[in-house]
């Protein structure tokens, strides 16, 4: 300690004459600024896993700030310069975190969240062909999107994140998927509940059933035909641009006492493990989650509608709207608060997984800070998307209700 005690000493003795207190102030911020840009540089590392919310709040410059504090906290005279420019990185940190999914944004990385954001006012939808046509599958191959050579079926099919951004879909909302027929081999043209469901996840193969999985097209009676069939969904949903996705199609024919045969669908054939399928003709297949399935690399085309809403997201990170929900997990109520600059006409939305709305509110002609505190104490503990619409803008942020 006495050592460290003479080092101060001596070092406050140096800094007396007006040359040196000069180049002081001048070359050792700059200095300082340009040690700590250079330790910002460096991959975070382990250090990535301190984030809240996706902004980064340590980095390794983070470290030897902390340090330097301790040090020229033994300074008096050195102080308040010091303060000054732990104000001044403090603030610049914090514009680095606000400006975070801003700049992925900008990047093409579309930072949002996973799930059903129910109808999508879109101005500008694409489309996405995923897979390259390598084959058919015949009258009794699965899998097959439309494949009724057993009564009831259940598949699903793996797309990695790299397909689907070669596809030109870098995030947004998916509303509406489509499988083409090119021959009917004799199949009927009716399925009964038709479902499809949706989900994100960091598997890269499929090697049992995914859950977790949202239903965005509620099961339904259908009718096949040769060509592209298209399913506009009943709830699009939002995909964040880096999760890998699962697509779920499961539908049952026991009611009627008949099978026939698949539709021929085109398929790919991946790398990886991209598709698993169970068939049976006495028990309903959309809720089997037991272990007698099937796996392959045949995976079928796909084709997607998407709205790649990014101007939305971007308008509501620039703070347009300071959207912002608290307590976040909530427990039985949250408030919800956002800033409106001119008079707007409101509806709010809140959905579960399913899409259902649970909660719903509509205003007009409303300027100011909105506040709405929400009762969620008769809702089930679990994943909420709560969406706010203004004008011809949809916002939507996640809840997550706990116990």
């Amino acid at each position: 300690m006495r050592a460290i005690e003479k080092l101060i000493k001596e070092y406050g003795e140096s800094h007396q004459n007006k040359t040196n207190k000069l180049v002081h102030w001048l070359c050792v911020p700059a200095i300082f600024f340009s040690i700590i840009a250079l330790l910002w540089c460096i991959p975070l590392g382990p250090l990535g896993l301190f984030k809240i919310n996706d902004f980064k709040y340590i980095n390794w410059a983070a470290i030897p700030l902390v340090l330097v504090f301790i040090f020229y906290n033994k300074l008096p005279t050195a102080k308040i310069s010091f303060g000054i420019l732990l104000l001044i990185s403090s603030s610049y940190y914090g514009q680095e975190m606000k400006g975070t999914q801003l700049n992925s944004l900008k990047n093409n990385k579309y930072s949002a969240i996973c799930g059903p954001v129910g109808t999508v006012l879109c101005s500008s939808a694409s489309y996405q062909l995923l897979g390259a046509n390598m084959g058919t599958n015949s009258a009794t191959v699965f899998p097959a999107p439309f494949g009724n050579y057993y009564k009831t079926i259940k598949e699903q099919y793996l797309f990695k994140a790299s397909e689907i951004i070669a596809a030109g879909f870098t995030g947004g909302e998916i509303t509406e998927i489509a499988w083409e027929t090119i021959a009917q081999n004799g199949a009927t043209n009716n399925f009964n509940e038709y479902q499809i469901r949706i989900g994100c996840t960091n598997q890269n193969y499929i090697n049992s059933w995914q859950y977790g999985l949202s239903t965005v097209f509620i099961g339904q009676n259908i009718t096949i035909a040769l060509g592209l069939n298209n399913f506009s969904l009943n709830n699009a949903y939002q995909w964040d641009g880096t999760s890998n996705l699962i697509v779920e199609i499961c539908y049952d024919n026991i009611v009627t006492g008949t099978y026939s045969s698949n539709w021929s669908t085109p398929f790919e054939i991946t790398n990886f493990n991209s598709a698993i399928s169970y068939r049976n003709d006495f028990t309903p297949a959309c809720s089997y989650s037991d272990t007698i399935y099937s796996i392959t690399k045949k995976r079928p085309l796909i084709r997607f509608k998407t709205c790649q809403s990014l101007s939305n997201l971007e308008n509501d990170r620039k703070n347009e709207l300071n959207l912002n929900i608290y307590p976040n997990p909530a427990r039985n109520k949250f408030e919800l608060v956002f800033l409106l600059t001119k008079k707007e006409k409101i509806e709010i939305k809140m959905t579960n997984a399913l899409g259902k709305i649970v909660f719903l509110k509509k205003t007009v002609d409303y300027i100011g800070q909105f506040k709405e505190t929400i009762n969620a104490s008769n809702l089930s503990k679990n994943i909420y998307f709560l969406q706010v619409k203004i004008s011809d803008k949809l916002y939507t942020k996640k809840l997550v209700l706990i116990n």
